[in-house]
């Protein structure tokens, strides 16, 4: 099973990746870091629930639903060998009726699933935060976001920092302007990696096409006999 490099948060808070020191001269002192380093599986929702969980780290959002079934039912491999296993004892129905009930549960599950899953994408709508900044992939090698607290009207020199600020110094300087009465900012820098997390998952639609394809051979294997 693989897995994706990201960054998460600490005990609700949002900051640095651990396993990285950063160097920051600034008038309020150096930021602590209160990320950490984790790896999504590498199932369509749960790469989507990881990104509603960075729209919930920060303050003042609204809560978001979570998609359902991607700590096992939906890898591929497993989607794999409940459909090949379905049609082999939905074939097999016409001689054993039992046979039926295995492609018959698997068809509920997975459309339910399916179905479960597209209305959490259609309620909760957009996922990107107005302090998650969209860089570059070369301006987080290896990663699909991380997360940094930046203080206001500070001097930056760690490197990384500084290359994506770059990238970014539009959007920060606008989150510096909104965030005059504050200390510091709370940022999240995100690439195409995280971005395709908070699209469409396309391929649902072939899970419930297959599905309907298993439920039918199955009655209709029955029903012949």
């Amino acid at each position: 099973m693989s897995n994706n490099r990201v960054s998460a948060i600490s005990d609700g808070s949002m900051g640095i990746a651990v396993g990285r020191s950063v160097t920051v001269q600034a008038s309020m002192g150096t930021p602590q870091a209160t990320g950490k380093l984790a790896w999504v599986q590498n199932t369509y929702a749960s790469q989507y629930n990881h990104a509603v969980g960075c729209w919930e780290s920060f303050d003042n959002t609204i809560k978001k639903r979570r998609m359902r079934g991607g700590h096992l039912l939906l890898y591929r491999f497993v989607i794999l060998a409940v459909v090949v296993v379905s049609f082999v004892l939905g074939g097999l129905s016409s001689e054993v009726k039992a046979y039926v009930a295995f492609p018959v549960v698997s068809t509920v599950i997975y459309l339910s699933l399916t179905i479960w899953n597209w209305h959490v994408f259609r309620t909760n709508g957009n996922l990107l935060h107005s302090h998650m900044i969209h860089v570059p992939d070369n301006a987080l090698p290896g990663w699909s976001n991380r997360f940094y607290t930046i203080p206001v009207y500070t001097q930056i020199t760690d490197h990384q920092v500084l290359a994506i600020s770059n990238y970014a110094g539009t959007a920060i300087g606008q989150l510096i302007e909104q965030s005059r009465d504050s200390s510091s900012i709370e940022v999240m820098f995100y690439t195409n990696s995280f971005l395709k997390e908070t699209k469409f998952p396309k391929e649902t639609l072939l899970h419930f096409i297959i599905f309907i394809i298993v439920i039918i051979v199955a009655i209709a294997s029955v029903v012949k006999e």
